[in-house]
């Protein structure tokens, strides 16, 4: 089997456009080799973040 990106995986998007702007911007971010590595010690077994309202537990 092969998994092929739907359009929605492969570029940012937004409902929004003063959003959709900020997120075109993101594919230009580079990350130190040291904040990729502090990236992969996060635990991900658990949500980082859960405001309230946005999404269940």
């Amino acid at each position: 089997m092969v998994l092929v990106p739907s359009a929605s995986q492969d570029r940012p998007s937004s409902t929004k456009r003063e959003n959709l702007a900020s997120n075109l911007l993101a594919q230009e971010l580079h990350l130190a080799q040291e904040d990729m590595a502090n990236i992969a010690l996060f635990e991900r077994s658990a949500r980082e973040v859960s405001p309230e309202g946005l999404a269940p537990a």
